[in-house]
């Protein structure tokens, strides 16, 4: 499997978990990157890695549900951004 193909397994499990969230805009944020990656892939890492550092980055985002963090979810999510970041990095 390509890193293409990692990146956009890895965004499609992110863009559910956003949603699990109701971060929508977020999730199609992530999913309109993830499309690009299928004629784009240059520029699609590009904008991705885009998203990481500063304040109200994709590095600050916390999964909450009516008040409460979504620990698991966050805890996955984190791994994901990650592997997200040094597929798209590398």
């Amino acid at each position: 499997m390509s890193n293409r193909d990692d990146i956009q397994q890895a965004l499609g499990r992110m863009v559910d978990l956003l949603h699990q969230a109701q971060m929508t805009a977020w999730a199609g944020l992530l999913e309109e990157i993830r499309s690009e990656f299928l004629d784009r892939a240059d520029e699609a890492a590009i904008h991705l890695l885009s998203l990481y550092g500063g304040m109200g980055s994709l590095n600050d985002v916390v999964l909450f549900r009516d008040g409460q963090v979504l620990k698991a979810e966050t805890s996955e999510f984190d791994v994901l951004r990650t592997r997200v970041f040094e597929l798209a990095h590398g």
